[in-house]
This record gives C-alpha cells, structure tokens and sequence, in this order.
C-alpha cells in the first residue's frame, strides 16, 4: 500500500516526449526513467555544470564545453543521475560528430537515466519554451488545487464537511472516482465520477467498493501517531492523482472531519446509549417525560420496535488485522445503509458483548414479520461479503412501546445466548421452543402462541377432515408410541394410526422420533388441554 506521496505533480520525462516538440528525437537509453517528474530545465553547458544543476532537471545540451575531455565525457551521464536529474536531452550533430558515445548509452541504461538525442534542426529555444509553458500549466493547476484544498479545510474546520462532500472535492480535484474508509466511526463515502457510475451500474455498493478498493493508488489517512483510515483513488486521468502537497494537505483534512464526527458521536451515542440503557433496566414510572426525553434522539416510543443483538469476531486463521478492521467498518456501513434504505431508523449501540441493532418504523411502513424471515439471507450475504469476519445473530420479534424495546432487547439477548451456545448463525427469538414461554413478558399470550404455531394444523384439519388427529397425538403419549395399544384403545386399525401419525408429523414438520420435537409437542397438547380444560 503507497502511503508515502514521492511523485511530484510536474510532467514526466516520458509525457514530455509526447509533445510536438519532440516527435523526431530518439530515446536511446534509460526508458526504465521515463517517470521521472521534471521539475525544470537546465541550458548550461560549460564545464562546471554541476555546480549549477538541481534535482528534478532536464538537461539541456551540446556537450560542446566537455567533448575534448575524456574524463568529463567518462562521469558526465554518472553526474546527472547520482544528482537526480530527470533526464538528459543532447544534440549531437556539431561536437560530437553527429553520434553519441556508445559509453554514454550504456551508462544511462545502467542507471535507468533517459537520454534522448535530439534532431539537427531542433532549437533549444522552441524547447525551453514549450515546456516553460507545460510547466506553468501545471502549477496553475497545482494553484487552483491547492485553494480548493484550503476551502475544504477552512469548511471542514469551521462547517464540519462531512466524507461525501470531502470526497466529492477530491473527486473533482483528481478527476478519478474516491473512497473514503473511516476506520474511527464506521463510515465510508464512495465518490464516483459520472463514466465510472455508468460502468457500475446495477452492481451493489460492496461490489463497487471491492472494484475501487482493488484498482486504486491507496494512501493511509494518519495524524500525528493516529491511523484514521485510507482514501483510495480509482482510475484518475492524471499521474499521479494529485500532487504531493495536496495529497499531504488531505491526508491532514480527512482526519480532523473524521475526529469532529467521533467527537458529535461519542457524545449523541454515549447519550443515547445511557437512554436505551436506562429504558431497558430502569422503572418506567412516566411514559410522557420518558418520550420527552426520546424526543432528543428523534426516537418515537411508540413505534414499532424491533432488537437484534450481533456479535462479530475475528476468525482464528485470519492473520490480516488491518483487512479484518477494513471489513468490520464496511459491514457496520453496510447495515446502517441497507436498513435506511428501507425507509427504517437503525441506532447501533456497541455493548460490552455485542452490537444491540435497535430498528424503529411506524407500524403501517413495514411488516417486521416479514423483514425476519429475510434476515438470515441478509447476514448470510453479510458472511459472504466479509470472509475475515464471525457474525452470530439473535434476533427478536417486533413490539410497540417501551414495553415493546424491553421485551425484544430480552428476546434478541435470550436468541443470541442460545445461536452462540448451539453454533447457529442466526436464530430468532420464536425459534427456542420452550424458552419462550420462560422469558415472555406476557407468559399467557406467549403460550397460546406457542400452542397455535405447534397444533393449529392438527386442530383445522381435524374440523374440515373429522380426522382425530389431536386424539391420535394424546394417545401416542399416552401409550409412549405404541402404535398396537393405541389401535386397542381407539378401536381403530393398526394401519389407520399409523397413517394418522404420518400425517401428523408432515403438517407439524416435526418428528415425533426426535427428543426435542417429542417434547414440544407434548408440551403444546398439554398446555391446550389445560387451557381448555379438555379431557379426550
């Protein structure tokens, strides 16, 4: 990862070989240094020249001041190079009798130093000016960049710019398309320029951000000792994307917006936290102050509530730290947008074991049931997207009101407990079976509940069906599956019951042979009679 910023924003030696200027000179050697950024021109040609060079320089010359000296021949292209200059332009056809020494060739490939021979009729004047004029281009350019960046820090300092107008100035800057991975909070601000949006379009953002991520410069975002995050720059028209100065000068930038949103969070969520916490531990004596106090947080006590608590851990074998903090940031991310998009309000409350989701809608917006049911599809893709990454869920089933938040924050905890404990990755709360009803807050609803989702099948097709299957079922516990004695006491043949209890094991989709399905079942049969003092 380039986190170092060593190109300067000057032409390079292979872009300047690209003008008009020079369509009939040669590179004879060095092209390894066609890179080099070109920081100025030098005309000097008398034999003290490298006293008066600079790094960055492109040489200029006739040799005319040397040609009689084989030693200052011998070190000349050595000089230039050890000096750092970006290349050496020479016309030969006066001094040198129209050839450069081989000697000279071989030494500037040695040292990955262009040197371009330049045609009879070229004039140094031509040259010095067309580049004069590329050169003043490009720190025009740089001029205008670098107010753009000063704008930008004066507003993110005193305004609080957030990442997505961030990334669309640098998006503007660089002409390329800009991610920016805030690593503190959480975020992450995708930029995209306009033939970039086409060319992604229909894929999903975590598509657009593994296509950017894998075919971008990328620069660590540090302030001080403090590592912030990465901006990543996809596909810009110009190399390199910006110059040293302004990429120092952002790097710098992102960071402060980055602390200014921690420090807005850490208060709105500590805050917040505190509230949740108390509403979820406290006596509630005062349903108005109580919403009173939700106002705050835009947070409206009667809606629809729906908790479910999500652990994330780092894989053992996963050996990458930084990739398991990237994709941590991008998975929070990821959530918070796919739920907004729903039109659904998301808080995320990091607890000491976990991430408490809380998801609020008025009821007529959406039917939760419904969004359950899509939930593990959900985090499975959520699996797939971040392979570094463990999610175990537990989720619990909607409610209104405060009654509402305290009793599914209890059912996602309980769900949770019982998807680590049984190496599940998703399990809702009306998935526990018997659990349920030890837990409910409203123990009586809960059961009749429990008894319809389990018998209410038996109980319809015994009513359009006349088939006995709720009496088959009570004397299956009866006589513990003896299929005989059952026939006995029933009067009814032993081929009839055994196709009784088929049926009944396909419209529960439990099996009776099974521990577990045995006992729900009994347990429901035997709840129904209580509750409606039945003797069969």
């Amino acid at each position: 990862m380039q986190t170092t910023f060593e190109i300067s924003y000057y032409p390079t030696v292979g872009e300047i070989l690209e003008l008009p200027v020079f369509s009939t000179s040669r590179l004879l050697a060095g092209g390894k240094g066609l890179d080099h950024p070109i920081l100025g021109l030098n005309l000097s040609d008398n034999p003290d020249y490298a006293s008066w060079i600079s790094k960055g320089e492109l040489m200029i010359s006739t040799c005319y001041s040397i040609c009689k000296d084989p030693q200052a021949m011998h070190d000349y292209i050595p000089t230039l190079a050890e000096k750092g200059l970006a290349g050496f332009c020479i016309k030969p056809t006066k001094y040198l009798n129209g050839k450069i020494p081989d000697e000279m060739i071989k030494q500037a490939d040695q040292y990955g130093f262009p040197l371009i021979e330049l045609p009879p009729d070229i004039q140094f004047s031509n040259i010095n000016s067309i580049l004069s004029e590329e050169l003043t281009r490009r720190r025009t350019t740089l001029l205008q960049n670098t107010i753009a960046v000063n704008q930008m820090l004066i507003r993110t300092i005193t305004e609080g710019a957030d990442l997505n107008m961030i990334a669309k100035m640098i998006s503007d800057l660089s002409s390329g398309s800009i991610l920016i991975v805030d690593s503190i909070n959480n975020l992450h601000s995708l930029s995209l320029r306009e033939s970039d949006e086409k060319e992604f379009a229909g894929f999903s953002e975590t598509q657009k951000i593994s296509i950017v991520t894998k075919n971008s410069q990328a620069y660590e975002l540090k302030l001080g000792e403090g590592s912030y995050g990465y901006l990543y720059i996809y596909h810009p028209t110009q190399n390199p994307p910006l110059a040293p100065e302004l990429l120092s000068q952002i790097s710098s930038t992102i960071p402060l917006e980055i602390t200014r949103e921690q420090s807005v969070r850490e208060h709105g969520d500590t805050l917040f936290a505190s509230f949740l916490s108390h509403l979820l531990s406290d006596p509630i004596t005062d349903d108005h102050w109580e919403q009173s106090r939700a106002n705050d947080f835009k947070l409206n006590l009667s809606d629809n509530h729906l908790i479910f608590h999500l652990k994330i851990d780092r894989l053992k074998e996963s050996v990458n730290q930084y990739r398991d903090s990237f994709q941590h940031t991008l998975l929070v991310g990821n959530i918070r947008s796919t739920f907004t998009k729903l039109g659904i309000d998301i808080r995320i409350v990091r607890t000491a074991e976990d991430d408490l989701i809380l998801l609020n809608t008025p009821e007529e917006h959406l039917d939760f049931q419904q969004l359950i049911h899509h939930l593990p599809a959900l985090l499975s893709s959520f699996s797939n997207e971040y392979p570094d990454l463990k999610l175990t869920c537990g989720c619990g089933r909607p409610h209104f009101g405060i009654n509402g938040i305290i009793q599914t924050d209890t059912e996602a905890k309980l769900a949770l407990k019982s998807a680590i404990s049984t190496g599940q990755q998703f399990l809702r709360f009306d998935e526990l079976g018997l659990l349920r009803l030890l837990h409910s807050g409203n123990p009586d609803a809960e059961s009749n509940q429990f008894i319809y989702e389990l018998l209410d099948p038996l109980i319809k097709n015994d009513l359009q069906k006349h088939t006995s299957l709720m009496l088959t079922l009570d004397y299956y516990f009866e006589y513990f599956g003896n299929i005989k004695r059952i026939s006995e006491e029933m009067f009814t043949h032993y081929n009839t019951i055994s196709y009784r209890i088929k049926n009944i094991q396909e419209l529960t989709g439990l099996d009776l042979h099974n521990r577990e399905d045995h006992f729900l079942l009994e347990t429901a049969l035997y709840l129904y009679k209580f509750k409606n003092k039945l003797a069969f």
